[in-house]
């Protein structure tokens, strides 16, 4: 047990009884303190282990009602197992360049006014699972560890994850967006997981990268939470009316996005303005940097799909492109053939002869590879017969 020690700062002051095992009430008064007494008592005393699987000193701000507060989290450094679940802000949320390592909980939290975790750095296995905003989000140059969560959240104004890089698994399943979502020059380093999410006005991933098996599909049977629900008809027109377009895009723009894993798209409509192919303009945005936060640029690139995309059971709208994008060789894969063949059947629907040649082109490409060893045996079994 270490000895009691008094931390000031923003003209308030506390008394931590036991610095080495903070508890829940002295977390908020430290945090009042503000960021250099908040990170001057945990650069002497990290989060440590407490015997059979359980942790000690880590920040527990768990069910606090902070709406009346005004406590700005910038810059904090937490350490591990930091707990926001289930609590309410009022104002905005401030987390700009915080450091929340692994275990990070916000769910079930509350943001009446939004958020900012601009620059932040999250560890492993971050959840924001159940999480209501009703402000503007921002994400912008965020970086994620291993796995985090945003499933099931409720985002009832603009998003962004401009420059955000995430880990292995990104999970949004489930989660509503009600206005413009960017994720802009994102990079997700393995699996991106939207399965079941509303996306309302907009949707804009422009030069982002996706690294693994990523899910933009519909699970069938799916049924919104409640929540949601609740969340839709609160936010009234237009919004309520995308209450009735559950599985669709509005506006949606992927042009120049890289998609290095298998995407799956299945049973998705596109209502609106479709762009899979080549940058209109150069995307720039902030990404995080030992020393801060730089500007990053990239030019009109096109949209690159290392496997052939799966749009089966999708409505496209008449201006969906995909001029300039990029497929991969023919490898005489049957689930290539039919990829391109539910998309080639999809443009001649529309009497988008370009297109339809150009799918149909990328499906006896795969057929072709295909026939190529039943044409072997063929052609020795002819000629054993004519010996």
């Amino acid at each position: 047990m270490a000895a009691p020690k008094t931390y000031s700062g923003n003209g308030r002051s506390v008394t931590l009884a036991d610095p080495d095992n903070i508890q829940r009430d002295e977390c908020l008064a430290l945090a009042m303190c503000g960021r250099e007494a908040w990170n001057g008592w945990r650069a002497e005393h990290p989060v440590r282990n407490a015997g059979q699987g359980s942790r000690a000193n880590f920040a527990d701000f768990s069910n606090y009602d902070l709406t009346g507060l005004d406590v700005d989290f910038s810059g904090f450094v937490f350490g591990e197992d930091a707990v926001f679940s289930v609590c309410q802000f009022g104002r905005r949320a401030r987390f700009e360049r915080s450091v929340l390592d692994s275990g990070a909980n916000f769910s079930g939290a509350r943001f009446e006014g939004g958020l900012n975790f601009e620059g932040a750095s999250f560890g492993d296995f971050v959840r924001f699972d159940d999480i209501e905003v009703g402000g503007p989000a921002q994400f912008e140059a965020a970086q994620f560890g291993h796995d985090c969560r945003f499933s099931n959240a409720i985002f009832s104004d603009s998003v962004s994850f401009q420059g955000a890089v995430f880990g292995v698994v990104a999970g949004f399943s489930g989660a509503c967006f009600l206005g413009v979502l960017h994720f802009d020059g994102a990079i997700f380093g393995g699996s991106a997981d939207f399965e079941n999410t509303v996306f309302g006005d907009e949707v804009v991933m422009r030069a982002t990268t996706f690294g693994g098996r990523d899910k933009f599909s519909c699970g069938a049977g799916y049924v919104s939470p409640a929540s949601v629900d609740a969340a839709l008809k609160r936010a009234g027109e237009p919004a309520g009316r995308k209450a009735l377009q559950r599985g669709s895009f509005q506006r949606v723009d992927f042009s120049g996005a890289i998609f290095q894993g298998a995407v799956d798209f299945t049973g998705r409509r596109f209502l609106g303005e479709t762009n899979f192919g080549r940058m209109q303009q150069r995307c720039t945005f902030q990404r995080t940097v030992a020393d801060g936060l730089q500007n990053e640029t990239i030019e009109r690139r096109s949209t690159v799909f290392v496997h052939a995309p799966s749009f089966h059971e999708c409505k496209l709208h008449q201006n969906t492109s995909f001029e300039g994008a990029s497929f991969p060789v023919a490898q005489g894969r049957e689930a290539a053939a039919r990829a391109y063949r539910t998309l080639k059947l999809a443009f001649a629907q529309q009497q988008a002869t370009r297109e339809e040649q150009r799918f149909f082109r990328l499906e006896m490409a795969e057929e072709a590879l295909m026939a190529l060893p039943l044409r072997a045996w063929l052609t020795t079994w002819w000629q054993q017969r004519r010996r």
